[in-house]
């Protein structure tokens, strides 16, 4: 690449042949590369001593090489070989870089750093040869450890035998202690070692340094039913608080979940987060273990958005004090990564180019904006300072290297096909690699310093895995970047692209916009971004504004302006190439000189509103100037006023009766206000379509007619006015019922009273009669016919009488109250009688258009719904059963005593009346469709039919009482499901909620038990205590 200061040798130079052969040429071959690298301009080729050597692991096909890069960072030397591993995952270095693990056919051989790679120890599988040898390994945080794990094993008697051995690196190697698991990884340490945490099945346990492991004894343990893996906290040193994170994936019933323990009081969690969609989930903690990263991600993308499922980024306080989800926008997450010392991270979110954002550590708001970028790795260097930000596997390799405290782009750089990256312990280098199987070609690592600048390409004829060394703490300084040092950036690196001959260069430019997407060299703080967003809102909403004119026109040309069925605008509207239509005032519609309105638009920019508004003024003036030209004609009609009592008459249904006239008149006939008076109005007669003196005779005709129609109503309406007053009156008849009452003979919106008026024949209607002492209901009978009335006396008798008998066989122990009392200190809720056709009369409660009005409880916006809403002085209990009521206060005692069947059996919350006399009919519209036909209205001659019948035995008492039986009996099980039958014939029952809450109790269900009590309190205050 000639233009990041060096160019590949390969493709024009030959290189020399090793006499050698095998891996000593390819070796020779890569250090004379990289010579003639040297030699072409990369800088820094001569080593210095007093630079620490920079050496990073490879595993190849032929083996496990050790490679060290000098000062120079330009060439490498192959330090030492090892056989190959059994995968890419077989090779790892401790955290301090004193060791190499390179996992063997059946081993594991620990390599020291510190005595040039030489072989130290081989940690065995636990099954000895006969075992399946060891699958995979790690050592602990300080280097002291090695963790290694092998498929699970059986004895002869088919039980398991240890699986997972844990042992001491030491002179020589010791087996510490050997665990049986069934997953891995399934022990960690924190940072220092002090916490060790062992994940067996639905438990973790918890271990306090190296002497509880060794014992196998744990200190603790944590019981968590489907657990599957977890993470300690980073937190270091005497005063840190150790957590350990445990992840439950969701099953059938439950979310899937997050929970936070101390591990030294690992009674109950300090911190859970409940994730609605979660397969899996990574677990990320910060340096100080104060706080948690969620990254949730699921198979199977609901939305359909995302053939590679979904993400979800949580973010969680340890004392779960802040939980909240980070991100405004959404979308996928790319990558997340805390800063190694400082408690912020950084975010890639949302679709390519995607959003990159440091937010703040404690709150999880953000803090800087990166702007967007096509990227999908974030990888930090170990201070902190310098990060990377790559776009690999399907991306096109670029990658962006950011210096945080300057919130500045030291360089950009490109690595085609690169599948990870790691910067160097020292923090000044990154190193990149391409490896198999994720690419069976070019195959290679290349080596960048922090301002991207590439130092060199070592390539492999087939490369699984290469890691950089890491080195012991301490040994490096954090140092800021050199002045100047900046690359990509700079005006020799931002060289004209090619563009064709004659060719403008616009959509090469517009393509390059189009892959940066909005990247920034420049970090902005939050108030910076808000700022800038604010902006482009009010640049876009500038241009979605449109432009409108308005044009006036006389009213009386708007018609010729529009043509016959739009012909004319239409035209104009595709001239002028913006919407047109003309607007005519209500007011002044008929009015001499009224003037209309053309309005033109909306125009956007690209519009020509001016070219628009000329041809709609030219039109106009065309229209006026027509109209003076043409011939004037008169216009004769004549007006009649009219009283507004006889207009509809005249007008007739659907104006039947005016079309008529006007069809025997032979001229147009109207009726329209009188200017001034809205009462009175006026028949306009004409125009007639003749001229001259013929005009006026046949108005003339016409009017006698009208006049005569008019006088033909004032006389219908006089002979009926007569008819009425020559009919004799009679006493009106009616049937009194006691107050109590008055409530189920309305029924549900008037429903049982409108069933009544349907079998009796008669219009009935709900009124009270007050007298000196007492008052009472009636129940008024609008009819003069003898049969009738006593048809519709007997009706209304026999609901009375069905409604008292249902009343008192509700009647208990602790429910005896005098039935006069129920409706104190209020005239009624019925105080104005009930009407089928207008409601509630006068305004007093209940009425179809205005509900209860005057009582502040029943409305359209605070009702007894489905999200059962409380008003000011109504509190509803929604305890899901029928048994639901309203309680007022005192000075309005409720409508819960209406009727008494078996205390409140009418319910306007839930399922309605619900009678405990079966004979009762219903007075609910649900329950009359689910009854049997109703009955017949008139001509009944079966006088079975109108006797209600005979009352059924409640099975649920009997259900009830052998309930109460096996509870005596302690049987408690049994008990439950007797009373759970009963309660589903009767669920007003409250001693059968009472005795269902006893057996809850004594079988351990003590939130059922508090449930069912509570719903029993509610119907029986009584039984609170109970």
């Amino acid at each position: 690449d000639e233009s990041e200061g060096f160019r590949d040798v390969d493709a024009d130079t030959d290189s020399p042949t090793s006499p050698t052969g095998g891996e000593d040429a390819s070796s020779e071959k890569r250090s004379w590369r990289n010579a003639l690298f040297c030699q072409a301009g990369g800088s820094g080729c001569q080593d210095d001593p007093s630079i620490p050597r920079l050496d990073f692991v490879a595993s190849t096909r032929e083996g496990v090489e050790i490679h060290g890069v000098g000062s120079g960072r330009s060439a490498t030397d192959v330090l030492r070989r090892f056989p190959p591993v059994q995968s890419p995952e077989g090779v790892s270095w401790s955290a301090d870089g004193r060791w190499l693990g390179l996992l063997g056919a059946r081993s594991v051989r620990v390599a020291s750093a510190e005595q040039d790679f030489e072989v130290c120890c081989e940690l065995p599988p636990l099954g000895g040869e006969e075992g399946q040898g060891l699958r995979s390994f790690h050592f602990s945080p300080l280097g002291q450890f090695v963790v290694c794990y092998e498929s699970p094993n059986f004895n002869d008697d088919g039980e398991p035998t240890p699986n997972l051995g844990v042992w001491r690196l030491s002179s020589p190697a010791s087996l510490l202690t050997a665990l049986e698991c069934t997953q891995w990884p399934s022990l960690k340490w924190n940072e220092d070692e002090r916490w060790c945490c062992f994940l067996a099945r639905d438990e973790l346990q918890i271990f306090r340094g190296t002497a509880d492991l060794e014992r196998g004894i744990p200190v603790g343990a944590i019981r968590c039913d489907g657990v599957s893996s977890f993470e300690m906290s980073r937190g270091t040193g005497a005063d840190s608080i150790a957590h350990a994170a445990l992840f439950v994936p969701r099953s059938k019933t439950e979310l899937a979940r997050c929970e936070v323990y101390r591990l030294d009081d690992a009674g109950r969690p300090i911190a859970v987060q409940e994730l609605s969609q979660a397969d899996a989930v990574s677990m990320k903690w910060n340096a100080a273990g104060t706080a948690l990263l969620l990254l949730a991600s699921t198979d199977v993308d609901d939305s359909g958005k995302s053939y590679y499922g979904s993400t979800g980024l949580h973010y969680l306080r340890a004392d779960g004090s802040i939980k909240c989800r980070v991100g405004e926008s959404g979308g996928t997450v790319h990558d997340v990564a805390w800063c190694p010392s400082k408690d912020e991270f950084l975010v890639l979110q949302g679709d390519h180019p995607c959003h990159l954002a440091l937010h703040d550590g404690r709150d999880a708001k953000m803090v800087l904006d990166f702007g967007k970028c096509r990227r999908n790795t974030i990888r930090w260097n170990p201070f902190g300072r310098f990060f990377s930000v790559g776009g690999f596997g399907q991306l096109a390799g670029d990658i962006d290297f950011w210096d945080l405290p300057s919130k500045t782009m030291l360089g950009r750089s490109r690595y085609e096909c690169c599948v990870d990256c790691q910067w160097s312990s020292d923090g000044r280098f990154l190193l990149g690699w391409t490896t198999a199987p994720r690419m069976q070609v070019d195959n290679r690592v290349e080596l960048f310093d922090y301002s991207g600048t590439r130092l060199f390409r070592l390539e492999f004829d087939k490369l699984y895995f290469a890691s950089l060394r890491p080195s012991p703490p301490g040994t490096h300084k954090d140092r800021s970047p050199s002045p100047g040092r900046t690359r990509g950036l700079q005006a020799g690196d931002s060289r004209k692209a090619y563009s064709a001959p004659k060719s403008s260069g616009v959509l090469a430019a517009t393509l390059r916009a189009m892959e940066e997407g909005g990247a920034r060299t420049t970090a902005r703080t939050a108030k910076e971004h808000a700022a800038e967003a604010a902006e482009a809102r009010e640049k876009r909403q500038k241009a979605q504004q449109k432009e409108y004119r308005e044009v006036p026109i006389p009213a009386h040309l708007s018609g010729s302006f529009i043509g016959s069925r739009g012909v004319a605008i239409r035209e104009l509207k595709e001239q002028a190439g913006v919407p047109i239509e003309v607007v005519v005032p209500k007011d002044q519609q008929k009015t001499e000189g009224a003037m209309a309105t053309v309005k033109i638009g909306p125009a956007g920019a690209w519009d020509d509103i001016g070219k628009a508004e000329a041809l709609v003024r030219k039109k106009i003036e065309e229209l006026i100037a027509r109209q003076a030209q043409a011939p004037r004609k008169s216009v004769v009609v004549k007006e009649l006023p009219i009283s507004g009592e006889f207009v509809p008459k005249l007008i007739g249904t659907q104006g039947s009766t005016i079309q008529e006239l006007t069809r025997e008149v032979g001229v147009p006939v109207r009726v329209r206000e009188k200017s001034g008076s809205k009462e009175e109005q006026v028949v306009v007669i004409g125009p007639s379509s003749k001229e001259g003196e013929e005009a006026v005779a046949e108005l003339e005709r016409a009017e006698q007619a009208v006049l005569a129609k008019i006088e033909e109503i004032r006389e219908q309406r006089r002979a009926a006015r007569e008819a009425r007053e020559r009919e004799p009156r009679r006493e009106l008849q009616f049937v009194s019922v006691a107050p109590e009452l008055v409530g189920g003979m309305i029924g549900y919106k008037g429903s049982t009273i409108e069933e009544l008026s349907r079998e009796a024949g008669v219009k009935l209607k709900v009124d009270r009669k007050q007298t000196d002492t007492d008052e009472e209901g009636r129940v008024l009978i609008l009819s003069n016919d003898d049969n009738l009335i006593a048809r519709a006396k007997e009706v209304i008798q026999a609901k009375a009488d069905a409604l008292r008998a249902a009343g008192q066989k509700g009647k208990g122990k602790s429910r005896d109250r005098d039935l006069n009392d129920r409706w104190p200190g209020q005239t009624g809720w019925w105080e104005q009688g009930w009407d089928g056709d207008r409601g509630w009369l006068e305004g007093r409660g209940w009425s179809d258009d205005q509900d209860w009005r005057d009582w502040g409880a029943w409305s359209e916006s605070n009702a007894w719904n489905d999200e059962r809403q409380r008003s000011e002085k109504r509190e509803y209990n929604d305890s899901g059963d029928s048994s639901s009521r309203w309680w007022g206060d005192d000075s309005r005692r409720s409508w819960r005593e209406g009727w008494d069947a078996r205390e409140a059996a009418y319910d306007e919350g839930s399922e309605g009346y619900t009678p405990a006399d079966r004979s009762v009919p219903s007075s609910t519209p649900k329950a009359r469709h689910a009854g049997a036909a109703p009955p017949s209205f008139k001509g009944a001659s079966d006088e079975e039919e109108r006797k209600p019948a005979p009352p059924q035995e409640d099975p649920s008492i009997a259900l009830a009482a052998q309930a109460r039986e096996a509870l005596q009996n302690g049987d408690a099980e049994g008990a439950k499901d007797l009373f759970s039958k009963a309660l589903k014939l009767q669920p007003r029952d409250a001693m059968s909620l009472v005795g269902r809450s006893t057996a809850h109790l004594t079988l351990g269900s003590s939130q059922e038990a508090f449930t069912d009590a509570s719903r029993a309190a509610r119907l029986s205050p009584e039984l609170a205590v109970a």
